[in-house]
Parts: structure tokens; C-alpha cells; sequence
């Protein structure tokens, strides 16, 4: 049962803001225009397994946003966009996809793969610059400039990650969360032609608790321990009712089944 393990997660993780629209933090249209910056983001996120399969995952993260559209003209570029301070909430199913694979171990595994989706909703103060120079946006109606205002937006979280178990209680994750907007507004170009994205690659650490003397539920599914005394007792039941030697002993008591 799930209660036999370490059941409750807290992890911080650390990664880069990666934006993708209209304005982009990697936009390869003109190779000298390239705007280059290290968006950072740091999260935050709590998780209950409900077994070794499932759990539900709160998380939050903030960082800074970026980008430009990469094009020059009349030796101007065109356009980019900062945002100084982004947050984000969300709140995510997880599927634990190693725990889909029973393979009949009777240890524990080390590593642990899951995948999460969800809803969530961020937060940004968006400034969209021309040559250089803050300019006037237009996001959800409401006008700004250089001290815009928030907008919020609504988008859809889904992640990949991948765990390794440090000890009982801790683990070293390696991440990719993918966040789609239902809006074209957190590039602070709402006029353009696609909805936004922001990819956010990350390492992070996570402290399990629950039972002391046990690890994290989702290194270990309970169906593996079954199918490992299956097929025990497959094999010794064959051993039980055959004789390779034909000297009237069953392989199972043998001591030598090549000696007649």
C-alpha cells in the first residue's frame, strides 16, 4: 500500500526560460539580430502519490521572459520584449510511467520516469521595445508601456522527468516542461499569428517523506514483486515436474541433473 512508503514530495528545481512566439528567445531569421539572454526561472512544487502509478502536483514557478523577432530593417530591430518578473501556478495529474513496466524485479528501481498535465495561470509585466525604445502594448485591452500592467494569462502545463534515487529521501531530477498558452499575449505582441509557448529545461532536487525506513512509492510498484513470485514458482514447478537425467530424481532435488 501506498501508506508503506515515502508518499509526500517537495522539490525546488533551477532551468532556463525558453520562449516561443511571435518573439522568441532564440530567433534565427537574421544571424547577427539573434537576442540571446539567460532567462532564469526557479520552481517550486508539491506532490502526493496516491499510489505507485498516480499523484497530483502542485508547482510554481518565476523567472524573467525574452525575445526578438530577429529581423532588421532600415538597420533597426524591429522588435523584442522583456518581462522582468513572470510567476506561474499550476496544478498537474502525474503517471508514473516507469511503474507501467513490470518486469518482476524484487528490488527497487533507481531511476523513475513520469509524466504530468494540467492547468495553470501566470502572472507577467510585459515591456515590447523598438529599437531599444519602450513602446505602448495592448494586452487582454488594457494599454501600458515601460510600467505596464499584469496580465494573466490561462495556459496548459505538461512535463516530462526524470528521477534518480540519491537515498530514501532524496532524489536529483532532470526535467522539460512545456507550457502552451490559450492567448498570444505573453511575448507582449498580442497582434500576431500564433499562441505563445515557454519551454523550461531544468535540474532540480526533491526531498520525499512518509514512512522513514521505506523510499518513495514511485521506485517501487507492488505488482512487480508479485509477478517476481510467479514466476518463481513457474520455474520451480518445472524443475518440480521434470527429470533431464531420467535417474528418477526431479531437477529440483538433483544434485547433478546431467548424471543418470
Amino acid at each position: 500500500h501506498v501508506s508503506n512508503y515515502r508518499d509526500w514530495a517537495v522539490g525546488v528545481s533551477f532551468g532556463q526560460f525558453i520562449t516561443y512566439g511571435d518573439l522568441s528567445t532564440f530567433n534565427f531569421n537574421e544571424e547577427d539580430d539573434v537576442f540571446h539572454q539567460f532567462d532564469y526561472g526557479i520552481g517550486l512544487n508539491v506532490t502526493k502519490y496516491l499510489s505507485s502509478v498516480w499523484g497530483i502536483k502542485a508547482q510554481g514557478t518565476y523567472g524573467r521572459l525574452s525575445g526578438s523577432n530577429g529581423i532588421e530593417v532600415n538597420n533597426i530591430n524591429t522588435l523584442r520584449f522583456e518581462s522582468e518578473k513572470y510567476f506561474d501556478y499550476n496544478l498537474n495529474v502525474v503517471m508514473n510511467l516507469s511503474a507501467l513496466a513490470l518486469k518482476g524485479k524484487k528490488y527497487d528501481r533507481k531511476w523513475s520516469l513520469l509524466t504530468s498535465v494540467g492547468i495553470g495561470m501566470s502572472q507577467t509585466q510585459q515591456t515590447r521595445f523598438v529599437n531599444d525604445v519602450p513602446v505602448a502594448i495592448y494586452a487582454q485591452g488594457v494599454g501600458g508601456g515601460a510600467d505596464n500592467e499584469w496580465t494573466n494569462e490561462v495556459f496548459m502545463p505538461a512535463d516530462l522527468l526524470l528521477k534518480y534515487q540519491l537515498s530514501q529521501a532524496l532524489d536529483l531530477d532532470l526535467g522539460l516542461q512545456y507550457k502552451y498558452y490559450f492567448s498570444d499575449i505573453i511575448d507582449a505582441l498580442p497582434a500576431g499569428i500564433s499562441n505563445d509557448a515557454v519551454l523550461y529545461p531544468h535540474v532540480g532536487l526533491t526531498y520525499n517523506f512518509g514512512k522513514d525506513d521505506a523510499g518513495s512509492v514511485i521506485y517501487s510498484n507492488p505488482l512487480d514483486q508479485m509477478y517476481f513470485d510467479v514466476a518463481e514458482v513457474k520455474e520451480n514447478f518445472d524443475m518440480l515436474t521434470t527429470d533431464d537425467d531420467k535417474d528418477g530424481v526431479n531437477n529440483l532435488f538433483d544434485k547433478d541433473n546431467s548424471t543418470p
